[in-house]
This record gives structure tokens, sequence and C-alpha cells, in this order.
């Protein structure tokens, strides 16, 4: 029933390994990544197809920052109700590096120069991240199951799995007009860290963290 919440024996929050990664897991990933990292990824790769169609590429590589093997996705009744990425500091790192010399090789619709320049005007668009910090890349969930507590839930394994990595914080970056989002971060735990602004593109970003004080557990995966 719309609206109704979902009780936690309803939902399982599962890896990639846990599912079968078919072509219609990977559209769903590219759909909620897209939704995700806007306004930022249609400013930077030029319109919403081209950006579709440069995920739908990235998420098949398991060295992007968006890779679906990354991803961790609430199922329930068989479908996909939501997910995230989170990545350690150190894997963040790498893999922007590997997404950065993927955007300057790529033949496309935007040139090696153009791409150089928007890349330019945004690198300060967003907050730094320690070595030590988990980073929250992406998080969504499907339209159909908003309102439901999906989120919260979502939020809750992100914070376990960190912690179990032993991270010291987790950090995220989000659009500062979002208040949905930025209410239900604040309800977790999180505080701001700092704000950015770019003048061309206009974005207006927020960095948030929350301290963690698990001890160390499973390990961060290496995607490579």
């Amino acid at each position: 029933m719309p609206g109704t919440r979902l009780r936690v024996t309803d939902a399982r929050v599962l890896c990639v390994e846990e599912l079968e990664a078919g072509d219609a897991f990977l559209a769903t990933v590219v759909e909620g990544v897209h939704a995700a990292g806007n306004p930022y990824l249609d400013y930077l790769f030029g319109a919403p197809d081209v950006t579709r169609g440069v995920l739908h590429a990235w998420v098949r590589r398991r060295s992007s920052e968006v890779s679906a093997h990354r991803a961790r996705v609430l199922q329930t009744g068989g479908r996909i109700a939501g997910g995230y990425l989170l990545l350690s500091g150190d894997d963040l790192r790498r893999s922007r590096s590997a997404d950065l010399l993927a955007l300057l090789t790529a033949r496309g619709p935007v040139s090696r120069a153009e791409m150089q320049a928007r890349l330019a005007a945004t690198r300060n668009a967003f907050g730094v991240v320690e070595p030590g910090d988990a980073y929250l890349s992406k998080i969504w969930v499907s339209d159909e199951f908003r309102g439901r507590g999906i989120s919260r839930a979502l939020v809750s394994s992100l914070l376990a799995l960190a912690s179990s990595w032993g991270a010291a914080r987790v950090v995220l970056d989000v659009h500062a007009g979002n208040a949905p989002a930025i209410a239900l971060y604040t309800r977790a735990g999180f505080e701001r860290v700092s704000h950015q602004r770019t003048e061309v593109p206009a974005l207006e970003y927020l960095t948030l963290a929350r301290t963690l004080g698990a001890a160390p557990g499973e390990r961060s995966p290496d995607y490579g």
C-alpha cells in the first residue's frame, strides 16, 4: 500500500554478490546514481542522455566510483527500493583518478578541452575526504518507495557498514537545496563540515560528517 512504512522483516540490504546483477539491476543503479548525482553530473556531461550513457559504461567498470560492484541495495518483495555507494577514503581517491582518466580519454560529444574546463570550474564543489573516512558517494530511493522509511533504513545500513570497516567518520556531499536529505542526515547525527559554492556553474553543496566510534571489523573492499 503506497505510503506504508516497511517492517524490518520486509526488507534486506544486499550487496551485488547476493543478487542476480543483470541488465535490469544495472539500469536501476544507473537511474539511482543519475538522480543522486545531479545537478553536478548533468553539468559535467552536458545533457541527461549523455550522462546516462556514461553511467551505463561506468557502473560496469570495477574501478569507477559508481561501479555497481560497490552498490548495496535494499530489496523488498523481490524489488529494489533504493541503494547506496559507500567507499573508503583511499578507494575514493583511486576511483576518482580512474574516472578522470576515463573522462579525458573517451570520445564523446564533449571535447577534452571543454571537459577540462568543466572539471576546473567545479574542482572546489565538494569537501575533503580523509583516508580514514568512509564516503557516501550516492544514495537513492526509487520513486514508488518514497515515504516508506527506505532512506532511514539505508542510512542505518551504511553507518553500520562504515563502522565495521573501522572508519573514523562517514562523510557526504549534499546539494544545499535538498532540504529533505539534509534533514534526514541531521537526524542521523551528521553535522556540517563545510559549505562550497561555484560561480559558473552556480552549484552549492554542503559537506556533512558523522564521527564513528566502532572498532575495526569487515575490511573495505578494494575494487582496484
